[in-house]
């Protein structure tokens, strides 16, 4: 089962890659390997689905990274420091869920939920779209 989940996402990842040759171009598999067949002047489309996808994953993670350090480190600090006794936000349980502080004589506990993927998955989602347009637009007066 496991061969053939990681058979699955290479010809995934092949088949984006391919999108972005031009449309003659072909793809022969060999027994050592995959041969891309075209002409020596053809050129990768700078605008691809793969570098679309693996952009969105990479500022996914980065983001959510990013937002759970910053909501788990310096969030206790900055609402303690503030004399926050205990803040919400979100809905626990559900997908809306960001963090939950409690600041008491007894406890301090802090709780992070599924928002933070969330709020990853959207900022990686417009990190990609960026990149792309940039990739597309020429710079310094290129022409495309």
């Amino acid at each position: 089962m496991t061969l053939n989940a990681a058979g699955a996402v290479a010809d995934v990842w092949m088949t984006l890659s391919v999108v972005s040759y031009p449309a003659h171009v072909r793809i022969v598999d060999h027994e050592r390997g995959v041969r891309i067949l075209g002409n020596e002047t053809d050129h990768v489309n700078p605008l691809s689905a793969t570098a679309l996808v693996w952009d969105a994953l990479v500022g996914a993670a980065v983001a959510a990274f990013s937002v759970f350090v910053l909501v788990a480190i310096g969030g206790p600090l900055l609402l303690s420091t503030l004399g926050v006794e205990s803040l919400t936000v979100g809905t626990p349980g559900r997908i809306t869920y960001l963090f939950a502080f409690t600041n008491t004589p007894e406890e301090i506990s802090f709780g992070v939920g599924p928002g933070v993927l969330v709020i990853g998955a959207l900022v990686g989602l417009v990190y990609a779209l960026v990149r792309t347009y940039r990739r597309r637009t020429p710079s310094n007066g290129e022409t495309m």
